[in-house]
C-alpha cells in the first residue's frame, strides 16, 4: 500500500467514525476511480459506515462520498463552459479545460466529471467552489464565458456511441482488447497496472465475465457499458453490443 492510499482510507475512517459519533454529515471528494474503489471496498467490508457516493448525475466517474447524510442535497454544481461566438470556437478537448481551470489555482479534488453537449461543456464541482470557476475567459485560443446552471435546468443525455464487437468471450481481456484495438497481452497488462474498472471497481482479474449492464472503464482509453449479446457467427463467436461513453 502507498503512503497516498494509506492516507486516503485513513482519511475515510476518521470520516466514518465522526459521522456515527456525531450523528453529523461529512464530506470528501471528488474521488477519482482508483480512490472511489478503495473506498467501495471498505464499505463493503464494514470497515466504513454509512456511506453514500455520488457525482452529479448517475454514471459519473468521480465522486463525492459522504458519511451520515440523510435527507440533505449534495454540495455540487454544474457550471457550463461555453465558447463566446461558436462560429469563431477552437477546438476544445477536456484536457484543455481542465488544463485552464488548473491555470486558475483550482485543486483537482473540487471537480468532478466533464461532459461535453455539443460546443459547451458541462462540469460538475463542489458547490462552494462555482463562483471561482466562473473566472475562467478562455481555454486556449477561445474565449468563453461560464455560469452556474440553476438546478432546475435538465442535464442532457449522456452522449454515447453504440458499437458492435466480435468477441471470443464476455471476458474483460478480450472485451478491452478489441474495445481499445490492443492486443491481449497489452490488454492484460492494463489490469495488472489497475487501469480497468468495472463498476466503479478496480478489476484486477483479466478473466472476469461481463455481464449485461456492467459499466467498464480504462484509464486512458474510455468508458463503455456492455449492452448484451445480439448474435454468434457461424465459427460461434459473439457479437456483443456495447456502448461507448463520448
Amino acid at each position: 500500500m502507498d503512503s497516498g492510499e494509506a492516507l486516503l482510507k485513513k482519511r475515510l475512517r476518521e470520516l466514518s467514525d465522526r459521522a456515527e459519533r456525531t450523528g453529523m454529515c461529512f464530506y470528501l471528494g471528488f474521488l477519482s476511480a482508483p480512490e472511489l474503489s478503495v473506498a467501495l471496498d471498505l464499505s463493503r467490508s464494514g470497515v466504513l459506515r454509512d456511506m453514500e457516493s455520488f457525482g452529479g448525475f448517475p454514471d459519473a466517474e468521480r465522486r463525492m462520498v459522504r458519511f451520515g447524510g440523510g435527507e440533505e442535497d449534495w454540495p455540487i454544481a454544474c457550471v457550463e463552459i461555453a465558447p463566446k461566438s461558436e462560429k469563431f470556437a477552437g477546438q476544445m478537448d477536456h484536457r484543455d479545460v481542465l488544463g485552464a481551470l488548473m491555470n486558475l489555482g483550482i485543486e483537482r479534488e473540487v471537480l468532478g466529471d466533464q461532459r461535453r453537449d455539443g460546443a459547451r461543456w458541462l462540469l460538475f464541482v463542489r458547490q462552494e467552489m462555482a463562483g471561482a470557476l466562473t473566472q475562467l475567459t478562455q481555454v486556449r485560443q477561445t474565449p468563453v464565458r461560464c455560469r452556474v446552471l440553476d438546478r432546475a435546468e435538465t442535464l442532457p443525455p449522456q452522449e454515447m456511441k453504440r458499437e458492435t464487437v466480435l468477441a471470443a468471450s464476455e471476458r474483460a481481456d478480450v472485451l478491452v482488447a478489441e474495445l481499445c484495438r490492443l492486443s491481449r497481452s497489452s490488454a492484460s497488462e492494463l489490469f495488472r497496472r489497475e487501469k480497468v474498472f468495472v463498476n466503479g471497481r478496480i478489476c484486477p482479474d483479466p478473466g472476469t465475465r461481463l455481464k449485461e449492464g456492467d459499466v467498464f472503464s480504462v484509464r486512458g482509453y474510455g468508458k463503455f457499458v456492455l449492452r448484451g449479446q445480439s448474435g454468434t457467427s457461424k465459427k460461434g463467436r459473439l457479437y456483443l453490443t456495447v456502448d461507448r461513453y463520448v
